[in-house]
């Protein structure tokens, strides 16, 4: 057991050196360190105040908060599908893709960012092709809309039930085009955010 403890810490420390800098090294070693730490127990609590330990009862009453907290009667089905104009295309996705971050956990569809970063052109020719046919017919696939809702623990606050922060999981392609939009609405985006507001602001 302890020779299997050795060869896993060579491994980790080998992973750490392959960073050129002394604060990326660092940075690695902290989160390496803190991935050994046992996860906290979610702190759940049912209408009367009573910690719910089971993990279905669990489930079932983060479900009915995010549900309610989010919910929206706004429904994809009443935008009606147009014609990208310019269409999506493969360049244009490969710079998006670009700005995708390494190390990430997946969506639904299982698909990690480097699969997609380092990929060929000809693979952001068929995504262009994809998402171009998305926008025009209103077909799209399913993991575009699907996310995986991972609840963190947070410091409970009083008379609080669900005291969680969610995590939503996307999709790469999700992802690629939330960056995509982004990029071409950006420039009449930033004049509306008022000057207080730092977040998604280059400096």
């Amino acid at each position: 057991l302890n020779q299997e403890k050795d060869n896993m810490l060579n491994i980790e420390l080998r992973d750490i050196e392959k960073y050129k800098d002394d604060p990326s090294k660092c940075h690695q070693a902290i989160r390496k360190i803190q991935s050994h730490k046992p996860k906290k127990p979610l702190s759940i609590f049912d209408n009367n105040q009573k910690r719910v330990i089971s993990e279905d009862e669990q489930i079932t009453i983060i479900t009915e908060h995010f549900t309610k907290l989010f919910g929206s009667n706004d429904k994809a089905e009443d935008i009606i599908p147009q014609k990208m104009e310019p269409a999506f295309s493969a360049e244009e996705l490969e710079k998006a893709a670009s700005k995708l971050k390494n190390n990430k956990a997946t969506g639904c569809d299982e698909v990690h960012a480097e699969f997609i970063k380092y990929g060929s052109h000809e693979l952001y020719k068929q995504i262009s092709q994809l998402l171009n046919i998305t926008s025009e017919t209103g077909d799209y696939p399913e993991e575009i809309r699907r996310g995986i809702l991972n609840p963190l623990p947070k410091p409970p606050k009083k008379d609080e039930r669900v005291n969680v922060r969610p995590i939503i999981l996307l999709s790469v392609l999700r992802k690629l085009i939330t960056i995509t939009l982004i990029d071409r609405c950006w420039e009449r985006m930033k004049t509306k955010i008022p000057f207080c507001q730092a977040a998604y602001r280059i400096g």
